[in-house]
C-alpha cells in the first residue's frame, strides 16, 4: 500500500531528515489547511554530518503511527564528527570568480568554515551553504565565522578581539560558543587573520587570552586561520601549546585541544594564492538532541538576530559599526544619524524594521529590548534587524500593514518579549510567550475580522510536524512533494 512517511537514515555518522515523495490513498489528506499558496522562508535541504549516537536504535515507523517514540537522547552518551575547513580566499584578486566557489563547493559537506580575505555572506549564498549562519567580524581584516544550523544552535557569541595591526590595518580574533546537536558536546569556534611581519610573544599572548577570556569550561576549542605565522615563531608556539592538535599547513591551520583528527590535511587551493585546509575530527558529549527552553526565557545575554529574513547585502546596509553582523539582517548600527531608533535606520534603505535592541559589549548580545519605533538613548550603536518590504514587527507601531482588533488587554508583560520574540521563543517556548508576550507574538485574541494585511494564528491542528517545514516550503517541496507536504507541513500551506 503507498504510503507518505518521514524516513530517517544513518548511515555511517551522517543523519539526514526529509520528505519522502511517495503517493498517498485517499483521505489522508485531511485537515489540511485552506491553500493559496504555500509560501514561507528558510533555507533549502542540506547534507548534514552529524555524529554516531551510542546505545541508540533508530527504527522504520510503523503504518498507522504518525509518530514513532524514539528514546531521549538528552541522556545518551554520544560521539560524532565535525568537518572543519580554513581557506583565504584571496578576495581582493579572485574573489566572485565561479572557480573560486567551485573550488569550495567541491568540499562540501562541512560543518564550520573560517574564511580569511572573503565575503561570508557571499560566498555562503554563493556556495551552496544553505543553512549556514555567520559572524563577519569588524573591518578592514575580517575574519568570518560561518557554521551550519542543522548541526549547531548557537550558545554565546559572537564576539571579536583586537590582537594586532599591520600596514594594511587592524587584526583580530573572532569567536562563537555552539552547541553540537547530536553529540550535547559546546564548541568554541574561533578564526583569526594574522598581521604581516609580527609574529611575536604579544601577538601569540593576544590570541591564547582571546581563547581564555571567552571559552567556558568543558567547551573543545577549534580555531582555523592565516595566521601569517609558521609553528615555529613565538607566537604560534604560544598558541599550539595551548591548541596543541589539529591540521599544520604552514600558516593556514586548523588547531584544536581536544578534538582528535580523523581525517584531512591541507589541500590545493587554487584560485587562491593559499591552500585549502580541511579536516574531520571526533568529538563527545553528554548527548545530543533538543537542549530545551526555560519556563521563563531568560532576561539578558540572548543573541540578537535568530529569525531569518529577506535583506540586502550587508554592503548595502549603511553605519554598521565596525562591520559586526549578528546573521540572518540584524546588525549592530550607529544610532545617533537615526534617533537611535531602528525603524528609521531600517527606512534610510528601503527596509522595515523587524526587530531592535541594546547590545551588551560591541557584539550580538542584547542587553534590553525596544519596539522598533521607540529611541535607544544613552549609547552610539543599537543592534537593529530589518527586512525588504513587509510590515513592522508588531513590536512596533510603524509599518504599512494593518494589525487585528483585538479584545481585553494584548500587551507585553516582560520588556524582553520583542527580544525573545526575534531568536524565535514564540516557537520554542509557547506556554510562557504566548501568555506573558502577546503582542510580540502576535497571538492577541481578535475581536472581529483581521483587517487587510494582519496575520492570524493557525487553527488547532493546522500546526507544521517538522522543524524542517520552512526550509522545504521555501525550496519548492510544496509544490514537487505535495502529499507529504499536506499532511506534515499543513502550516506553510495557508
Amino acid at each position: 500500500m503507498p504510503v507518505s512517511c518521514l524516513y530517517v537514515v544513518v548511515m555511517f555518522g551522517t543523519l539526514a531528515s526529509q520528505p519522502a515523495s511517495f503517493s498517498t490513498s485517499p483521505g489522508l489528506g485531511e485537515a489540511v489547511c485552506p491553500a493559496t499558496g504555500c509560501n514561507s522562508t528558510g533555507g533549502a535541504f542540506v547534507q548534514l554530518k552529524t555524529g554516531t549516537l551510542s546505545h541508540v536504535m533508530l527504527e522504520p515507523e510503523k503504518h498507522g503511527e504518525s509518530d514513532s517514540v524514539l528514546p531521549s537522547l538528552s541522556q545518551v552518551e554520544a560521539s560524532g564528527s565535525i568537518a572543519i575547513v580554513s581557506y583565504n580566499m584571496y578576495w581582493w584578486k579572485v574573489g566572485g570568480t565561479p572557480a573560486l566557489y567551485n573550488r569550495l563547493k567541491g568540499e562540501r559537506p562541512f560543518d564550520l568554515f573560517g574564511c580569511q580575505e572573503c565575503g561570508a555572506q557571499t560566498v555562503i549564498q554563493n556556495c551552496g551553504l544553505n543553512g549556514f549562519d555567520f559572524y563577519e567580524g569588524p573591518k578592514p581584516n575580517p575574519a568570518p565565522l560561518a557554521w551550519n544550523t542543522q548541526v549547531f544552535s548557537k550558545i554565546g557569541g559572537p564576539g571579536n578581539k583586537w590582537v594586532a595591526d599591520d600596514k594594511w590595518g587592524d587584526r583580530h580574533f573572532t569567536w562563537v560558543r555552539l552547541r553540537h546537536t547530536p553529540t550535547g558536546a559546546n564548541i568554541f569556534f574561533a578564526n583569526t587573520h594574522g598581521p604581516l611581519g609580527n609574529c611575536g610573544t604579544t601577538l601569540g599572548n593576544n590570541w591564547v587570552s582571546g581563547v581564555k577570556d571567552n571559552r567556558q569550561a568543558g567547551d573543545i576549542v577549534f580555531m582555523t586561520g592565516d595566521f601569517n605565522c609558521g609553528s615555529g615563531t613565538p607566537a604560534m608556539k604560544l598558541l599550539k601549546g595551548l591548541l596543541p592538535k589539529g591540521v599544520d599547513g604552514g600558516i593556514d591551520q586548523i588547531l584544536t585541544d581536544q578534538g582528535n583528527k580523523e581525517s584531512g590535511g591541507k589541500r590545493e587551493g587554487s584560485p587562491s594564492d593559499h591552500p585549502l585546509i580541511k579536516a574531520s575530527f571526533s568529538v563527545s558529549g553528554s548527548g545530543g538532541g533538543s537542549t530545551g527552553n526555560p519556563t521563563n526565557p531568560t532576561a539578558g545575554g540572548n543573541q540578537f538576530g535568530g529569525t531569518s529574513y529577506t535583506c540586502a547585502a550587508f554592503s548595502q546596509w549603511p553605519n554598521v559599526d565596525s562591520g559586526i553582523t549578528c546573521g540572518s539582517c540584524s546588525a549592530l548600527v550607529l544610532a545617533d544619524a537615526y534617533g537611535g531608533r531602528c525603524d528609521t535606520y531600517c527606512q534610510s534603505f528601503r527596509h522595515t524594521c523587524m526587530a531592535a535592541a541594546e547590545e551588551q559589549d560591541e557584539n550580538c548580545q542584547i542587553k534590553y529590548s525596544k519596539a522598533c519605533n521607540q529611541a535607544i538613548t544613552g549609547t552610539s550603536d543599537m543592534l537593529c534587524t530589518c527586512q525588504k518590504g513587509g510590515a513592522t514587527n508588531s513590536g512596533s507601531q510603524q509599518g504599512t500593514g494593518s494589525t487585528p482588533q483585538t479584545s481585553g488587554n494584548c500587551n507585553d508583560d516582560n520588556e524582553q518579549c520583542n527580544a525573545w520574540a526575534g531568536v524565535g521563543e514564540c516557537e520554542k517556548n509557547p506556554a510562557y510567550m504566548h501568555d506573558k508576550c502577546k503582542s510580540s507574538c502576535n497571538v492577541c485574541p481578535q475581536s472581529g475580522p483581521a483587517s487587510q494585511g494582519s496575520t492570524s494564528q493557525p487553527s488547532s491542528g493546522c500546526r507544521d510536524d517538522n522543524g524542517q517545514c520552512g526550509a522545504w516550503a521555501a525550496d519548492g517541496e510544496c509544490t514537487k512533494n505535495p502529499q507529504y507536504m499536506s499532511l506534515n507541513c499543513k502550516n506553510v500551506l495557508q
